[in-house]
């Protein structure tokens, strides 16, 4: 038994622990155009890779599939989207905003990045994202939602978001070890 639970039940495993290391503030990165980043679900990837490349008026479209979704699984204008193979974080921090359909670490990655993110959620499903209320958090369910979203985007330089706030004193875990 290992804290209440049968030994056999339990594997060891490494905690992942996000650490804030310092960015270049917002101000002195040159933001090119939309970032669409590709979810596991191809038919909800398409609608809203499609409604981005129709309402994203001049700007630059980058598409970064799914990494287990192979990109031919998507039907999009080669000659306006641009097929990403650069990692999601270094095209995260070079976008002037997000469009995903999941608030995942993508949207905790933007915005560490001070990138805006706009969330595009099946409005049947529940959402239990934590991250819907942040200011650079933009939840979205139809295409009028989208357009808005899109001429309405702000960047806000984030320096020093407490998402990734880690106290190196750990003192929770010198309290709940009685090291206190």
């Amino acid at each position: 038994q290992r804290g209440g639970y049968a030994s056999t039940s339990l594997h060891d495993a490494e905690a992942l622990m996000y650490v804030r290391e310092p960015r270049q503030r917002r101000d002195s990165v040159v933001r090119r155009g939309i970032l669409v980043l590709g979810e596991l679900e191809v038919a909800s990837t398409q609608r809203y890779l499609s409604w981005t490349t129709v309402h994203a008026g001049n700007r630059a479209i980058t598409f970064k599939p799914h990494p287990l979704i192979d990109a031919d699984a998507f039907t999009f204008a080669r000659s306006r989207v641009r097929l990403a193979t650069e990692s999601a974080g270094q095209l995260i921090a070079e976008s002037e905003v997000v469009v995903l359909g999941a608030s995942g670490t993508a949207t905790l990655e933007a915005i560490n990045h001070g990138t805006p993110v706009i969330a595009v959620l099946n409005p049947r499903e529940l959402d239990l994202s934590v991250v819907g209320s942040h200011p650079l958090v933009r939840q979205v369910a139809t295409e009028l939602e989208l357009i808005a979203a899109l001429r309405n985007v702000t960047a806000r330089a984030q320096s020093g978001t407490d998402v990734f706030f880690l106290d190196t004193r750990l003192p929770r875990w010198r309290q709940i070890l009685g090291l206190a």
